[in-house]
């Protein structure tokens, strides 16, 4: 009887940690992604941390993430790059990405959007802004 009581709680923390969302976050500056991880982690969302490059793809592919947000300015590969390989990768073309830059042009904006990406916030930003513009990703 207690094999099968430590099975089902496995089972069930199982199925907990299952129904956390995750977010993966893409940005070279480590200062950002610890800010953004300690933001918006909770019981109920769950973040992933990545400097770029392919490794943001494979952790993509292997999470399945809710919700990837992106920085552009990045070493080796920009975050156009990582965009167009997110969004043309079977596995990840339909996760919703979310641009969070510097570089706050008009023609930024529009480049990420007609790219696939489905939102934009600029840097320095407000973590209350930041949080709500999750939110409404993962609702």
């Amino acid at each position: 009887m207690e094999d099968y009581y430590e099975n089902f709680k496995s089972e069930t923390m199982e199925e907990k940690n299952n129904s956390k969302k995750r977010i993966l976050v893409v940005d070279d500056e480590v200062n950002i992604t610890r800010l953004v991880k300690i933001s918006l982690e909770s019981n109920d969302i769950e973040v992933i941390e990545s400097a770029g490059g392919q490794e943001s793809i494979m952790l993509a592919v292997k999470n399945k993430p809710s919700l990837i947000i992106l920085d552009l300015m990045m070493p080796r590969h920009s975050g156009y790059d990582i965009l167009d390989m997110l969004k043309t990768h079977e596995e990840t073309i339909d996760i919703p990405v979310l641009i969070l830059t510097a570089k706050d042009t008009q023609i930024d904006r529009e480049k990420c959007l007609k790219s696939g990406a489905e939102g934009f916030i600029s840097k320095p930003f407000d973590l209350d802004d930041l949080r709500k513009t999750v939110k409404s990703f993962l609702i």
